[in-house]
């Protein structure tokens, strides 16, 4: 009698397994930006590979800020989009081309590789083409004012060098695209769904 109990156990988790298996997957709308939807599937993509990038687990409660990281993006990309920016394809290809050497060394399977590579070169081309935004917006407001770069490092003793020059720029250039990106972000269409 304990067999067959066992045996019935056994078919029923089977099938269990086999259904869920071939349960439709659920999509679930998230957020909208502008009729621009992200669901729980770009979610849980944004998260696995953000994951496999930084080799460390996300916690649950950390979600909310990957889903706010999705509509950050969604929003640049419209915003790219809007105002037609337009870059030199070769840095794209050339940075995929070395991300693709690094990739190699680690002997990913081909599709994890292709995902990876697709995910990276859609996020530098974001990002490249929002630094040419905010570049060519606040270009008069990206000048440096050396005396102030020598007042910072002055108590370091150290003089002003190439590496602080970019270093000092690529502040003040993640600053003012903050500051854009608060300030376009009211103009879009937000809305969270339950």
């Amino acid at each position: 009698m304990r067999f067959f109990f066992l045996i019935f156990i056994y078919i029923l988790l089977s099938t269990t397994n086999l259904k869920s298996e071939n349960s439709p997957i659920i999509i679930k709308n998230l957020v909208s930006v502008n009729n621009e939807l992200i669901t729980n599937i770009d979610l849980q993509n944004e998260i696995n590979m953000y994951e496999f990038l930084e080799k460390t687990k996300l916690e649950t409660k950390e979600y909310a800020t990957m889903l706010n990281f999705l509509v950050e993006k969604k929003v640049k990309e419209l915003e790219v989009e809007k105002r037609n920016i337009q870059i030199n394809g070769r840095l794209i290809n050339e940075k995929i081309t070395n991300i693709n050497k690094q990739l190699d060394s680690l002997k990913i399977e081909k599709n994890k590789k292709e995902n990876i590579i697709k995910f990276l070169k859609h996020k530098i081309t974001l990002d490249y083409k929002w630094n040419m935004l905010i570049f060519m917006t606040y270009n008069n407001s990206l000048g440096l004012n050396l005396n102030e770069i020598n007042e910072k490092y002055k108590n370091e003793n150290k003089f002003i060098n190439e590496d602080m020059f970019k270093n000092e720029t690529n502040v003040k250039l993640q600053s003012l695209s903050k500051t854009h990106y608060n300030k376009i972000k009211n103009s879009y269409l937000i809305k969270k769904f339950k």
